[in-house]
Protein backbone atom coordinates (compact mmCIF):
# COMPACT_ATOMS: atom_id res chain seq x y z
CA UNK A 1 0.00 0.00 0.00
CA UNK A 2 3.18 2.16 0.93
CA UNK A 3 4.93 1.77 -2.40
CA UNK A 4 1.44 2.36 -4.38
CA UNK A 5 0.96 5.76 -2.38
CA UNK A 6 5.10 7.18 -3.30
CA UNK A 7 4.46 6.32 -6.89
CA UNK A 8 0.91 7.88 -6.76
CA UNK A 9 2.77 10.83 -5.71
CA UNK A 10 5.48 10.54 -7.68
CA UNK A 11 3.40 10.62 -10.58
CA UNK A 12 1.33 14.15 -9.44
CA UNK A 13 4.73 15.22 -9.02
CA UNK A 14 6.10 14.86 -12.00
CA UNK A 15 2.78 15.91 -13.66
CA UNK A 16 2.50 19.07 -11.98
CA UNK A 17 5.96 19.55 -13.27
CA UNK A 18 5.42 20.01 -16.74
CA UNK A 19 2.33 22.87 -15.44
CA UNK A 20 4.76 24.81 -13.07
CA UNK A 21 8.48 25.97 -14.11
CA UNK A 22 11.23 27.94 -12.15
CA UNK A 23 10.39 31.16 -13.81
CA UNK A 24 6.67 31.05 -12.59
CA UNK A 25 8.17 32.06 -9.13
CA UNK A 26 8.72 35.52 -7.83
CA UNK A 27 9.67 36.70 -4.49
CA UNK A 28 8.16 39.79 -2.86
CA UNK A 29 9.26 41.82 0.40
CA UNK A 30 6.33 43.86 2.39
CA UNK A 31 6.66 46.77 4.97
CA UNK A 32 3.76 48.85 5.90
CA UNK A 33 1.79 50.32 8.39
CA UNK A 34 -1.31 49.12 10.51
CA UNK A 35 -4.76 50.88 12.38
CA UNK A 36 -6.70 48.23 14.73
CA UNK A 37 -9.28 48.27 16.91
CA UNK A 38 -10.58 44.91 18.31
CA UNK A 39 -14.50 44.63 17.85
CA UNK A 40 -16.10 43.16 20.89
CA UNK A 41 -14.20 45.25 23.14
CA UNK A 42 -16.57 48.17 23.62
CA UNK A 43 -13.89 50.79 22.14
CA UNK A 44 -14.41 51.91 18.58
CA UNK A 45 -11.99 53.51 15.98
CA UNK A 46 -8.89 52.99 14.30
CA UNK A 47 -6.71 54.37 16.91
CA UNK A 48 -3.38 51.50 17.32
CA UNK A 49 -1.30 52.14 14.86
CA UNK A 50 1.03 48.98 14.34
CA UNK A 51 3.87 47.56 11.85
CA UNK A 52 3.46 45.14 9.07
CA UNK A 53 6.74 43.36 7.59
CA UNK A 54 6.90 39.89 5.73
CA UNK A 55 7.64 38.20 2.60
CA UNK A 56 6.27 35.77 0.34
CA UNK A 57 6.85 33.55 -2.66
CA UNK A 58 4.16 33.74 -5.11
CA UNK A 59 3.20 31.52 -8.08
CA UNK A 60 1.96 33.38 -11.64
CA UNK A 61 1.93 31.29 -14.62
CA UNK A 62 2.77 32.76 -18.21
CA UNK A 63 -0.13 34.18 -19.72
CA UNK A 64 -2.30 34.29 -16.88
CA UNK A 65 -4.11 36.96 -15.12
CA UNK A 66 -3.85 35.23 -11.49
CA UNK A 67 -1.23 34.61 -8.78
CA UNK A 68 -0.94 32.49 -5.33
CA UNK A 69 1.39 33.71 -2.90
CA UNK A 70 2.25 31.96 0.17
CA UNK A 71 4.42 33.94 2.78
CA UNK A 72 5.00 34.93 6.26
CA UNK A 73 4.61 37.81 8.41
CA UNK A 74 5.01 39.80 11.94
CA UNK A 75 2.02 42.64 12.75
CA UNK A 76 1.09 44.63 15.54
CA UNK A 77 -2.36 44.59 16.40
CA UNK A 78 -4.48 45.93 19.15
CA UNK A 79 -6.75 48.55 20.51
CA UNK A 80 -5.84 51.82 21.62
CA UNK A 81 -7.78 54.46 23.80
CA UNK A 82 -6.69 57.34 26.27
CA UNK A 83 -6.61 55.02 29.71
CA UNK A 84 -6.38 51.51 27.87
CA UNK A 85 -3.63 50.03 25.54
CA UNK A 86 -3.97 46.69 23.93
CA UNK A 87 -1.12 45.25 21.81
CA UNK A 88 -1.12 41.86 20.14
CA UNK A 89 2.35 40.77 18.43
CA UNK A 90 1.40 38.21 15.69
CA UNK A 91 2.89 35.93 13.41
CA UNK A 92 1.29 34.77 10.52
CA UNK A 93 1.16 32.60 7.43
CA UNK A 94 -0.65 34.38 4.67
CA UNK A 95 -1.71 32.54 1.85
CA UNK A 96 -2.89 35.33 -1.07
CA UNK A 97 -4.98 34.95 -4.37
CA UNK A 98 -4.48 38.12 -6.48
CA UNK A 99 -6.38 38.83 -9.69
CA UNK A 100 -4.58 40.94 -12.49
CA UNK A 101 -7.99 42.76 -13.58
CA UNK A 102 -6.69 45.79 -15.38
CA UNK A 103 -2.88 46.15 -16.47
CA UNK A 104 -2.08 48.29 -13.19
CA UNK A 105 -4.66 47.26 -10.63
CA UNK A 106 -5.18 44.00 -8.83
CA UNK A 107 -7.78 42.52 -6.29
CA UNK A 108 -6.52 40.54 -3.37
CA UNK A 109 -8.11 38.26 -1.25
CA UNK A 110 -7.07 35.51 1.32
CA UNK A 111 -6.62 33.94 4.56
CA UNK A 112 -4.22 33.86 7.30
CA UNK A 113 -3.27 31.62 10.30
CA UNK A 114 -1.49 33.76 12.84
CA UNK A 115 0.04 32.75 16.13
CA UNK A 116 0.18 35.59 19.23
CA UNK A 117 2.77 34.69 20.96
CA UNK A 118 3.37 37.91 23.15
CA UNK A 119 0.61 40.48 24.50
CA UNK A 120 1.00 43.65 26.51
CA UNK A 121 -1.69 45.14 27.77
CA UNK A 122 -1.76 48.37 29.78
CA UNK A 123 -4.35 50.02 31.96
CA UNK A 124 -4.78 52.91 33.58
CA UNK A 125 -0.64 52.60 34.06
CA UNK A 126 -0.54 48.79 34.87
CA UNK A 127 1.04 46.78 32.39
CA UNK A 128 0.27 42.84 32.10
CA UNK A 129 2.74 40.91 29.51
CA UNK A 130 0.95 37.57 28.97
CA UNK A 131 -0.56 37.71 32.18
CA UNK A 132 -4.14 37.08 33.55
CA UNK A 133 -5.84 38.39 30.44
CA UNK A 134 -6.21 35.17 27.82
CA UNK A 135 -6.24 35.55 24.65
CA UNK A 136 -6.19 32.75 22.70
CA UNK A 137 -2.60 31.74 20.69
CA UNK A 138 -4.04 31.07 17.05
CA UNK A 139 -6.10 33.75 14.89
CA UNK A 140 -7.23 32.59 11.61
CA UNK A 141 -8.40 35.51 9.65
CA UNK A 142 -9.76 36.92 5.91
CA UNK A 143 -8.21 39.78 4.11
CA UNK A 144 -9.05 41.63 1.25
CA UNK A 145 -7.63 44.25 -0.71
CA UNK A 146 -6.25 46.17 -3.45
CA UNK A 147 -2.41 46.68 -5.13
CA UNK A 148 -1.47 49.28 -7.25
CA UNK A 149 1.36 48.32 -9.22
CA UNK A 150 3.93 51.30 -9.37
CA UNK A 151 6.29 49.98 -12.05
CA UNK A 152 7.95 46.45 -12.99
CA UNK A 153 8.90 45.99 -8.42
CA UNK A 154 7.04 48.11 -6.28
CA UNK A 155 3.76 47.91 -5.74
CA UNK A 156 1.63 50.28 -2.95
CA UNK A 157 -1.18 47.83 -1.13
CA UNK A 158 -4.13 48.06 0.72
CA UNK A 159 -5.93 45.41 2.70
CA UNK A 160 -8.32 44.88 5.43
CA UNK A 161 -8.13 42.21 7.87
CA UNK A 162 -10.68 40.76 9.87
CA UNK A 163 -10.48 37.54 12.72
CA UNK A 164 -12.67 34.75 11.46
CA UNK A 165 -12.08 33.71 15.23
CA UNK A 166 -12.26 35.36 18.30
CA UNK A 167 -8.98 35.93 19.98
CA UNK A 168 -10.52 36.49 23.18
CA UNK A 169 -13.55 36.55 25.08
CA UNK A 170 -15.48 40.01 25.54
CA UNK A 171 -17.84 41.03 28.04
CA UNK A 172 -20.13 43.06 26.06
CA UNK A 173 -21.14 40.34 23.00
CA UNK A 174 -21.42 37.15 22.70
CA UNK A 175 -19.07 36.90 19.47
CA UNK A 176 -15.73 37.39 21.10
CA UNK A 177 -13.27 40.05 20.58
CA UNK A 178 -12.19 40.20 16.95
CA UNK A 179 -8.88 41.85 15.16
CA UNK A 180 -10.47 44.34 12.33
CA UNK A 181 -7.00 45.99 10.49
CA UNK A 182 -6.84 48.00 7.77
CA UNK A 183 -3.18 47.72 6.10
CA UNK A 184 -1.18 49.98 4.10
CA UNK A 185 1.93 48.49 2.63
CA UNK A 186 4.62 48.55 0.26
CA UNK A 187 6.07 45.47 -1.69
CA UNK A 188 9.16 44.93 -3.75
CA UNK A 189 9.14 42.00 -6.07
CA UNK A 190 12.18 39.96 -7.41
Amino acid sequence: MHKQLIFIGIGLLMAASGLVSAQDFKGNLRLGLLASQVDGDNRDGYHKPGLYAGMAASLNPPETNWEMSLGMCYMQKGCKTTDYHLTLHQIGVPLQFRWNCLKKYRVDLGTSLNITPWVIERRNGDVWVNGDHPYRFFEWSVFGGFDFKLNEHWDLQLHMHYSLLPVGKSLYTKYGLRNNTLELSMAYTF
